[in-house]
């Protein structure tokens, strides 16, 4: 078992979990380091499953919005439908992650796809700087609150 991995099983709900998300990070091509950092940021629990629901109806572990850009870069993937998205754990983990390496492909860096993941201006620059504090955390052996 990787570091990584290893880190992502310790902080998420279960072995079973955490072998998910790296699964799917692994299949969209986003580092686990990545995919776990925004995967924190947006949902802040390890628990398991769709019941993420945020202020604007965003849904799941990737808090995907109803009518987000995830839905543009996504397109042409059956698994990524708003039906599917909602009510699937697994579909959810799968869309966000192939959303998170399309924003990647389109901006060029890691740094600028996670901004870009929670939009633009001041509030998504927080949010990025978070999630590469929380990586640099990680990366120490830390376990972020």
């Amino acid at each position: 078992m990787t570091p990584w991995l290893w880190i992502a099983v310790t902080l998420m709900s279960g072995h079973s979990d955490a072998l998910q998300l790296a699964a799917h990070a692994d299949s969209a091509g986003v580092p686990l380091p990545v995919a776990l950092a925004v995967a924190w940021q947006e949902s802040r629990s390890g628990a398991k499953g769709n019941a993420y629901r945020g202020r604007e109806d965003e849904r799941g572990r990737f808090q995907l919005h109803p009518r987000g850009s995830w839905r543009r870069t996504t397109y042409g993937d059956a698994r990524c439908t708003l039906l599917r998205v909602t009510r699937s754990y697994d579909d959810n983990l799968h869309c966000g992650l192939r959303h998170l390496a399309a924003l990647a492909r389109n901006c060029g860096s890691w740094s600028c796809a996670i901004e870009r993941y929670n939009g633009r201006g001041p509030r998504a620059r927080a949010y990025r700087e978070r999630a590469l504090a929380y990586i640099g955390r990680l990366s120490l052996g830390e376990v972020p609150p």
